[in-house]
């Protein structure tokens, strides 16, 4: 009789995970192994409460699946508003089976915690996102409000904002360069590896400046084009006055590279140049200089432009990769 009451209940437990796992498909059909690559950028936070007096929070975002911690951001210190960043470990993949998704009761978790060097971290709220709406997620961002988690206090306020997609082969592949770069910087850095493009050694030895010998700009200072001469016109365009660099930067731009995945409009950037960059490289007084670059993110994709080595004020040539096509989705987005 006790193993029947046993088996009947099994059944019946078994009855009621199927009828929640079809609830919470709402009529998707999943593919047999069907498995899901997320891209889950945790933007920014508003109105997140105190915990502390006197002081705003440090608040960060763990990300919890079943029970299992599968991310976390870095804490922003004292802010009522914080913004995470790619630095700031705001995005990450997540790779999951889909039938594991639609099974989960209460499936992603985002937990935001008040950081506390020494002592556990305090709650300040947290939301669950639903396995539908991970599903059919594209990219838009969304704010959550926080509740609070069972048994800790409810603060009664605070938001988070999201964006999630799927992954494509790009993201994974820019995630997974992301991740090598970031451990070789944690790795100690030889002579030859010091902040800088080339390093200290190749920055010294490499002459950016001289004084013409003869031609049109005899006597005159000529500088060394970076990062590199006009391929049409290299013996012409490997040395110039700042006049002429100048003037060449201002010539119409060659190569366009046309990026992200929106229909609604275009946006057309060149970058021209910089002045009076600081210097964030070792021996500057040998000639060892910032080597400067500028990253642009759009909505889906980033853009970067080559780097021009060793200047404080760089000039970025027509010939060089310095003029973007952004396909846009939404007018709101930030460039």
């Amino acid at each position: 009789e006790f193993c029947a009451i046993v088996e009947k209940n099994k059944k019946m437990q078994d009855i009621r995970s199927k009828r929640r796992l079809g609830n919470a498909l709402g009529g998707i059909k999943l593919e047999s192994g069907e498995e899901l690559t997320f891209l889950i950028d945790i933007c920014s936070g508003t109105d997140i409460p105190r915990s502390d007096i006197g002081k705003n929070s440090d608040p960060m975002v763990s990300v919890w699946f079943n029970g299992v911690k599968i991310h976390q951001t870095d804490y922003i210190p004292n802010t009522e508003d914080p913004i995470w960043t790619l630095r700031r470990s705001s995005l990450f993949l997540w790779k999951v089976p889909a039938i594991d998704l639609f099974k989960s009761e209460d499936c992603l978790i985002f937990e935001v915690e008040d950081f506390d060097l020494g002592s556990s971290s305090t709650s300040l709220g947290a939301f669950n996102v639903s396995a539908k709406t991970l599903y059919h997620w594209n990219g838009e961002r969304r704010e959550f409000a926080l509740k609070s988690l069972l048994g800790e206090k409810d603060f009664g306020k605070g938001k988070v904002a999201l964006r999630v997609r799927r992954a494509t082969e790009d993201d994974i592949d820019f995630m997974e360069k992301y991740e090598r770069s970031k451990n070789k910087k944690r790795e100690v850095p030889t002579l030859l590896q010091l902040k800088g493009g080339k390093g200290t050694i190749a920055s010294v030895t490499t002459v950016y400046k001289k004084k013409a010998k003869e031609g049109p700009d005899q006597g005159k200072e000529i500088y060394l084009v970076r990062p590199g001469p006009d391929p049409k016109r290299k013996d012409s365009t490997t040395w110039l006055t700042k006049e002429k660099i100048e003037e060449e930067s201002m010539a119409e731009s060659r190569n366009w590279i046309d990026i992200g995945s929106g229909n609604l409009g275009k946006i057309f950037l060149e970058i021209i140049g910089c002045d009076g960059l600081p210097n964030m490289d070792t021996g500057g007084a040998f000639g060892n200089k910032t080597d400067a670059f500028v990253s642009i993110v759009h909505e889906d994709c980033m853009a970067r432009t080559d780097v021009i080595a060793d200047t404080l004020s760089p000039r970025f040539m027509p010939w060089s990769q310095r003029a973007f096509i952004f396909n846009m989705m939404r007018t709101s987005s930030q460039l």
